[in-house]
């Protein structure tokens, strides 16, 4: 059963607009429709800031966690999703983002659509089926294609997929 949240957590006002924060417990998944009717499902220890209206020409979000997202397309309004390593631009699509503080990866699987990723001195587009992985230490991203993103994905839907992890890998995922 996945709680649902709109608008909710700490909000801070800042002007005409204000900010929300959404954080999910260890252990729970959250629903979230953004303000432009995206949708955004939070998975465990994860946090996802932004603004409580997308005006001014740009969609933009913080996460520190992982997040699955399905955008609404708007060609006038991209929408940006932040980390605390790298910056994701979304061309209307479908992906997950896996940026815990804590992890010394960034993982970005896309389903469908198209993305840009840039990182320090980089920037890669990602279509349907890769996966690119940024490295938080040596700053490098490695592009792969895959054929199975249930990995990558089923965790939205309650199930967790594994194929040919060590004990070391599943270990924080199971925490």
């Amino acid at each position: 059963l996945l709680p649902f949240s709109y608008y909710s957590g700490k909000k801070h006002a800042s002007g005409p607009s204000s900010v929300a924060t959404v954080s999910c417990a260890l252990g729970d998944k959250s629903s979230i429709v953004l303000p432009d009717s995206s949708s955004v499902v939070l998975n465990s220890g994860s946090r996802l800031t932004f603004s409580n209206n997308f005006r001014g020409g740009s969609r933009q979000v913080y996460l520190d966690g992982e997040a699955y997202f399905k955008i609404k397309k708007d060609p006038r309004n991209p929408f940006i999703v932040k980390t605390s390593s790298v910056k994701v631009e979304v061309l209307g699509t479908e992906f997950n983002l896996k940026a815990y503080s804590d992890e010394k990866t960034v993982t970005t699987t896309l389903v469908n659509g198209k993305l840009k990723e840039s990182g320090d001195s980089k920037s890669i587009v990602i279509l349907p089926n890769q996966k690119l992985v940024f490295n938080r230490e040596t700053k490098e991203m490695n592009l792969f294609q895959i054929t199975d993103l249930s990995p990558e994905t089923e965790w939205k839907d309650g199930r967790l997929v594994f194929r040919n992890q060590s004990l070391g890998d599943l270990k924080p995922m199971l925490e």
